[in-house]
């Protein structure tokens, strides 16, 4: 079920929260409720209709190897969580001297997420390569496995790992009950695409005052649906129409054509803004699912194309992600505390990190690869006063500008990790090196076709710097809905910018951070 989809608004959301807020008043029903509904919404994916789910329980007639098929992704997100919280729950009773025992639960628990992971996300990839050592050591061709993906596996196996970390050091109280860790992991406004929120960030807010009003909180209400509407119009109004704009542009690309100088970058540049405005759609959206329920989850974006420096786009894009890196991950292996070169060895190794969460492709890789690049680049020059003053108006925007090329550089390998046709060898690499090698003028059109074939249509030729002043001089969607001052022109404004969102659902795209 897709937040941009008649069935969810019109069916789902307005029957959530009817029940939320007006059949039952305590914390638990209010729980159990929310829990109950997250798992609906996330099993509502594995089935294409009504007939199929219904089917799904006919054990007697149709097995239970079929009940099991059909509800594989829900059990699979079930079974990780029920790992992690006896896990942690286990953690909580044992003595301050058991930390041999604390320790043991904590790599049983992990070393199962990262099983999962590795299963369902990276089985296709790490077979391609045991296949090529195979082969290059003289053995014949090996079978590639591939998995379907269950939606959403990696931020709630990365919110289940920060949570059991978290107990295991000592920082985050154990869930008060299993009902409080199966809403905190389910909770369908972040369940697919995030926010990646963690424990202490949600724990209090299942059990305090505001869950027990006998009606909503009409204030946080109205912000929800601002950021809900602001969001749904980021992802139906700029994103999607930025994906029909590049769309033949990129199909061209895929099926061997040239796209010119002109072509390559607005390609590229229509892709850069429809992944923001794609995901900081979601992220919105789901940041205003939670104040509909009395939930303040954590901002995800902040206008990350006026960052000024690589370590700046990282504190703004996918912040929840790049928090959890850095905590999780980098600060471990020593942050920056233990000189240039292990600081560089840790930026490096915690990016690569990051390319692979994205995906189990070697662009991936080398995306993660060129963001740590960046990030250690700027390290060093900034370490010798080599990285140009913000104090001044020229210094600052050429550093933005700079870093912005940068990032867009970066969307190149991310893209090209779409070309699924190349498999997962080395060969998966060449189509971003020639797109690179086309933006730079290097690879020209090899016929006429191929020039009219690349031709950038209007629509694509006036979004594109309109997405730039937008990303650059328009207040963010939380600057927005936090900034006060909201009044009825701006609901009205608001249910006229929905009623619009309404009528362009018929052709809905699936939000592109879906996939990882």
């Amino acid at each position: 079920m897709l937040f941009n989809s008649y069935e969810f608004v019109l069916l789902f959301l307005p029957i959530t929260f009817f029940l939320f807020w007006y059949v039952g008043r305590s914390p638990t029903w209010r729980l159990a409720l929310l829990t109950i509904a997250s798992y609906a919404f996330y099993s509502a994916w594995q089935f294409r209709d009504l007939d199929e789910l219904i089917r799904s329980f006919q054990i007697r007639r149709e097995g239970p190897g079929n009940f099991l098929w059909h509800w594989r992704f829900t059990l699979v997100m079930l079974a990780s969580s029920s790992v992690d919280y006896v896990a942690a729950a286990a953690m909580s009773r044992l003595p301050d001297n058991g930390r041999i025992r604390r320790r043991l639960l904590l790599v049983l628990s992990l070393s199962a997420n990262i099983g999962l992971l590795v299963f369902f996300k990276y089985a296709g990839f790490f077979s391609a390569i045991g296949g090529e050592i195979f082969r290059f050591l003289g053995g014949g061709p090996l079978p590639v496995v591939a998995i379907v993906l269950p939606v959403g596996i990696s931020f709630y196996t990365f919110e289940s790992m920060s949570y059991v970390i978290d107990v295991y050091r000592g920082i985050a109280k154990p869930a008060r009950s299993y009902p409080d860790y199966a809403c905190f992991i389910s909770f369908f406004p972040h369940l697919v695409a995030g926010p990646i929120i963690r424990w202490s960030d949600i724990l209090h807010q299942f059990h305090d005052a505001s869950w027990r009003r006998r009606g909503p909180d009409w204030p946080q209400v109205h912000v929800g649906l601002l950021l809900f509407t602001m969001g749904m119009a980021k992802k139906l109004l700029i994103a999607d129409h930025l994906a029909t704009a590049t769309g033949p542009l990129w199909s061209h690309f895929e099926s061997g054509g040239a796209l010119g100088l002109a072509g390559s970058w607005a390609a590229v540049l229509g892709y850069t803004f429809r992944l923001y405005f794609d995901f900081s759609g979601y992220s919105d959206m789901a940041t205003g699912l939670g104040h509909l329920f009395g939930v303040r989850l954590p901002q995800n974006f902040n206008s990350p194309y006026q960052a000024t420096d690589p370590s700046d786009f990282w504190r703004r894009w996918h912040m929840t992600l790049s928090a959890w890196l850095r905590d999780y991950l980098f600060i471990p292996l020593g942050g920056s505390r233990r000189g240039t070169l292990l600081t560089v060895r840790n930026l490096l190794l915690t990016m690569l990190v990051g390319g692979l969460w994205h995906g189990a492709a070697w662009l991936f890789v080398l995306w993660g690869a060129w963001h740590g690049t960046m990030l250690a680049g700027y390290h060093l020059l900034n370490g010798y006063g080599w990285w140009a003053s913000n104090g001044s108006r020229i210094g600052w925007w050429f550093n933005r500008q700079l870093t912005f090329l940068g990032v867009v550089i970066g969307w190149v390998l991310f893209r090209a990790a779409d070309f699924h046709g190349h498999g997962y060898g080395w060969a998966s690499i060449t189509p971003a090196f020639k797109l690179l090698g086309q933006m730079a003028g290097v690879s020209r059109a090899r016929s006429t076709a191929d020039i009219s074939a690349a031709t950038v249509s209007p629509l694509l030729a006036a979004l594109v710097p309109l997405c730039w002043a937008w990303c650059n001089f328009v207040p963010n969607s939380f600057e927005v809905a936090y900034g006060g001052g909201l009044r009825l022109r701006h609901a009205a404004l608001a249910g006229l910018v929905l009623g619009i969102c309404m009528l362009s659902m018929g052709g809905r795209m699936d939000f592109l951070y879906f996939r990882f």
